[in-house]
């Protein structure tokens, strides 16, 4: 019982080891990105959280729109940092990929909901402006 080794065999393990090794520089390429994504991600939203801070001082009135902006904006930040939790090199006993799936959605819905809030404003101002003819002087 000995199965004798021929070149398409030899050509098979080679391959195969090949595959896997890609698939881990893949996987150390993507924890990098996740982890240049939350950096950057983070970075933007210190810089942009003036808006959560008004509202909690309550000096930005409170409109519906805000809703879907402030849930899209924690819900990415919440499921990038859970995904970089699993991904850490240290020993965590994290499992959250429901969570991370589950609160990516709601990004992704409400940054949908947001882009659909400013495309319909912006028809509005549009039609608006046309009909009182505010740009020609009249």
């Amino acid at each position: 019982g000995v199965i004798p080794a021929t070149p398409s065999t030899y050509i098979f393990h080679f391959y195969s080891i090949l595959t896997i090794s890609h698939y881990a520089q893949l996987g150390i390429l993507l924890v990098q990105l996740l982890y240049a994504i939350l950096g950057l991600y983070s970075w933007e939203y210190i810089r942009s959280s003036h808006v959560e801070i008004a509202l909690i001082r309550r000096q930005l009135p409170f409109r519906w729109p805000l809703l879907s902006y402030i849930t899209a904006r924690s819900s990415f930040f919440v499921s990038i940092v859970l995904h970089a939790t699993q991904s850490s090199p240290f020993y965590t006993s994290v499992d959250c990929q429901s969570e991370c799936f589950f609160l990516t959605n709601v990004a992704i819905g409400c940054s949908t909901t947001n882009l659909m809030i400013r495309t319909h404003a912006h028809i509005y101002l549009l039609h608006h402006a046309q009909s009182h003819d505010i740009y020609s002087g009249g």
